[in-house]
């Protein structure tokens, strides 16, 4: 649930007198949303709280402002975003995991290692790929290299190739919308800036949180436990905060702030093709099987112990040159468009100059996607270097004296670029300059002097707007501020998922390691609650707030090895509202990947490309069957045209309705031959499983020749079935009347629906879940008592959605064990959730106490929750 805290009527878990959540969460961005969506799904009650609003607000942003004394230092405005969905609403969506080395001492390196390896971390890099969308990308780079038709790049042992990912969808309170929204384990306060931290009498542990919103309401809330999911800046800074008594734990041994991290970014450095392949074909954006994917050329490990070097690696592409007024104005038509809105006129004056040519790149992005050979940009090209910092880094966050519009400390950002760094520039700079000539690849040109004046490389350097560093990982309180449980040392309930907590930082993007992390500590904080008693893994009842009514964990990191023969995806949603090409592509795949082996398609669904997209997709998997429909066919492009100006401009919107029309057939042998050519055609395919018509009615089945064609086209092998598909009432009268129609019959159906006896019909179902999830979610918010019950009587908590509809899938193809059941969804985790609910045995027995309930309509429940 989304609860704005400007205007705060409803009870909020630890506010105002209500009992404490189990977690609460400080900060809504990538790693937030993950904890929150996570421990809820686990059955612990979470707050999560987020100082920003649901759009970007300048009165929150402003709170960003810092000092700066060392290096100018852009990323403390342009690289932040306070907002709900934190700077995942505006960055480019860029997964990479640090090396193996990163985490382990380096002689030449002072201050390297972490306390943990990465084999520790390993297993949960692989679950945030699943977190982030990209469950079913391709880990291995080699195989990316031939997927694209190119042969690996050999730049000899000095240089390492490797790729990283791009998440498919970059925002993640977009990505986890559902969960946010609708779980009853979540309440997400917004507006809710956190002021301060209130420690018991031995400041062991922290008792509340005081929060503030923007009209000046304060209130302190409180919880079992807290965790500070807040960028690297934001993080050093409330924890730096004063206290109104005495000195905080973590502020005792000095480190708080200190050995503060970013990327440099050494830009500007030209480079020129001299090989007979373009650069842009290796070093340009790639998408391969639907997911992006960019190729960085990092300093092997032998040469940066040789030289001494921190982790460093280099990208090649366009020349392009720094333009923060460009880029802001970017971020605020992204913005408003992300949010559905028009720029307002301050917006609209500020990046007016900027419109043609941002419109002209993201069009030219979305007609023409990653050209394998670049445009014409890539006629001048340039390598950027990305360094990592010191772990001892001079470079600091601490406050000033000046105080922000909530009463805090503003943040000072010292950021300092040393020796240690200049080398490692220098020496990525000169390899390359030298390997590339040699092996006739390109011609690396630095500007003069750039060997020998301190300077100028300073003044080619930028931040990478990547917050590291301050609360440092460490075995003891001696050596920093968080163990390797990411506890506050000192601090009984208190954590800090961030990437300030990185000791040393490599050359990747940190958000994929946050995120590694945050899970990491999703699986510690479930051993506490269970050690505790808080949560209970099995289905049961332990008090009458029912808390601990949760659904046996079910883990979406890995598909059950059973096949699902019972389930078949529905391709209704494909390229509908905000399913673009990739993404409806991505769906398939995911599906194909659980094991769904059946699809089901129509003439009409997305706007007639359904079936064309399906095909593609197809190739080169035999073992897949398929259905599709005849009778109502998709609108053509004027009508598509004239629609979509009816829903923009108001009198246009009635001849809209009228040119649009019904869009349906007659139901004879003429237009179904046409409809099944031009289907076989679209598909790719000698042979389509079941044909089905469209919504027919009995009056409409008159030609005797139309079932004289469906049976022809059966015994010429063209079609393997057909049958009727529609709601249940049509179904059941055309099974009575027009049973030559019907040997499959593909129908709405739920435990809650009337039961058809049709013992000579193969069946298909669909929508077994979503109108009585819809339903009964309604019927308990206006009786939750009812929810209460009923959650006691099956022994799971049916007020969570996600909960019900799992459980009324599996009822219902229990229920009929013979039948196909469909469903559509736009998000691979549906896809997951909806295979583990059709194969996993712990489900059965409380799917059956489910349908027992309702067959004795123990509960009252009617028919007439199923619309």
């Amino acid at each position: 649930m989304l609860l704005d805290f400007e205007r705060l009527d409803d009870p909020v878990p630890g506010l105002a007198g209500q009992d404490p959540a189990n977690v609460c969460i400080v900060g809504a961005g990538a790693a937030g949303i993950l904890l929150a969506t996570e421990l809820a799904a686990q059955g612990l009650s979470v707050l999560l709280l987020e100082a920003g609003g649901l759009d970007l607000e300048a009165r929150s942003q402003n709170l960003y402002r810092t000092d700066q004394p060392g290096l100018p230092y852009s990323g403390d405005t342009r690289g932040r975003f306070r907002t709900f969905g934190g700077t995942t609403t505006q960055w480019g969506g860029q997964i990479l995991e640090l090396d193996s080395f990163d985490f382990e001492p380096r002689k030449h390196v002072k201050g390297s290692g972490w306390p943990i390896a990465k084999s520790v971390l390993a297993p949960f890099y692989e679950r945030a790929l699943n977190f982030e969308g990209l469950r079913l990308v391709e880990r291995e780079d080699h195989r990316v290299w031939s997927g694209l038709g190119l042969g690996l790049c050999d730049l000899g042992p000095e240089f390492r190739m490797a790729y990283s990912r791009w998440c498919p969808e970059r925002d993640f309170a977009v990505l986890n919308r559902h969960m946010l929204r609708d779980s009853r384990w979540l309440r997400v306060l917004y507006h809710a800036n956190v002021t301060g931290l209130v420690l018991n009498d031995t400041r062991s542990s922290i008792t509340g949180l005081r929060i503030r919103n923007y009209s000046g309401r304060e209130e302190q809330v409180s919880a079992g436990r807290y965790i500070f999911a807040l960028g690297g800046i934001e993080a050093n800074r409330l924890l730096l905060q004063p206290l109104e008594e005495g000195t905080a734990p973590w502020q005792r041994n000095g480190l708080l702030g200190r050995n503060y991290q970013d990327h440099i970014s050494l830009n500007g450095i030209v480079i020129r093709n001299i090989s007979t392949q373009p650069v842009a074909r290796y070093f340009g954006y790639a998408t391969f099987d639907t997911f992006r994917y960019h190729n960085k050329i990092q300093l092997s490990l032998a040469e940066q112990a040789k030289a001494r070097t921190l982790n460093v690696a280099g990208t090649i592409g366009p020349w392009r040159k720094d333009d923060p007024a460009r880029d802001d104005a970017t971020v605020l038509l992204r913005e408003a468009l992300r949010k559905g809105r028009r720029p307002t006129a301050a917006e609209w004056k500020q990046a007016a100059r900027y419109v043609p040519s941002i419109a002209l790149e993201a069009t030219t992005s979305r007609l023409l996607g990653d050209l394998p050979d670049g445009g014409p940009e890539w006629n001048r090209t340039m390598l950027t270097v990305h360094c990592e910092q010191s772990p001892r880094s001079p470079s600091s966050v601490t406050l000033t004296s000046d105080r922000d519009a909530l009463g805090l400390l503003r943040a000072r950002v010292d950021w300092q670029i040393t020796g240690h760094e200049l080398l490692t520039l220098r020496t990525y700079v000169k390899r390359a300059t030298e390997i590339f000539a040699a092996r006739r690849f390109a011609k690396v040109a630095p500007p003069k002097g750039f060997f020998e004046d301190d300077a100028l490389v300073r003044s080619m350097c930028t931040d990478s707007f990547h917050h590291m560093g301050g609360t440092r990982i460490s075995d003891s309180a001696v050596e920093g501020i968080v163990d390797p449980n990411l506890k506050l040392h000192g601090i009984d309930n208190a954590y800090i998922c961030s990437s300030s907590v990185f000791p040393s930082c490599g050359y990747s993007n940190p958000t994929h390691t946050v995120l590694a992390l945050a899970l990491r500590l999703t699986d510690h904080l479930r051993d506490k609650a269970v050690a505790e008693g808080i949560w209970l893994p099995e289905p049961v009842v332990a008090n009458d707030s029912m808390r601990a009514v949760t659904l046996p964990a079910i883990a979406t990191e890995t598909i059950p090895p059973k096949t699902t023969p019972q389930l078949g995806f529905g391709c209704s949603y494909l390229l509908g509202p905000g399913l673009d090409r990739a993404t409806s592509l991505r769906l398939l795949a995911a599906a194909y990947d659980a094991d769904i082996r059946h699809f089901d398609t129509a003439r009409l669904y997305g706007q007639g490309e359904s079936e064309a997209l399906l095909g593609s997709f197809l190739k080169g998997r035999p073992d897949a069957t398929v259905t599709t429909k005849f009778g109502i066919e998709p609108p053509n492009l004027v009508q598509r045209a004239v629609t979509a100006a009816g829903r923009r401009i108001k009198p246009l919107a009635a001849p809209a309705r009228l040119l649009r029309g019904s869009g349906k057939l007659r139901f004879n042998a003429v237009n179904a031959r046409k409809s099944l050519e031009r289907s076989l055609k679209a598909l790719g395919r000698e042979h389509i499983d079941i044909f089905l018509l469209h919504e027919p009615e009995r009056t409409e089945l008159v030609h005797d020749d139309l079932l004289s064609f469906l049976e022809d086209a059966r015994t010429a092998g063209k079609i393997g079935s057909f049958g009727i598909g529609g709601d249940y009432a049509r179904v059941a009268e055309l099974y009575a009347t027009r049973r030559a129609y019907t040997p499959v019959l593909q129908f709405e159906h739920s435990i809650f629906g009337p039961r058809l006896d049709l013992p000579e019909a193969c069946r298909i179902h669909y929508r077994t879940f979503q109108r009585p999830t819809s339903a009964l979610t309604a019927a308990f918010q206006q009786e939750p008592g009812l929810g209460w019950w009923w959650s006691e009587k099956i022994g799971a908590d049916l007020q969570e959605p996600a909960v019900l509809s799992r459980l009324l899938l599996r009822a219902s193809l229990d229920q009929y064990p013979n039948a196909l059941t469909l469903f559509s969804t736009s998000t691979e985790r549906h896809i997951y959730d909806n295979v583990t609910a059709a194969t996993d045995d712990r489900l059965g027995e409380i799917a059956t106490r489910l349908t027992r309930l309702v067959h004795e309509n123990d509960l009252g429940v009617t028919d007439s929750l199923y619309p």
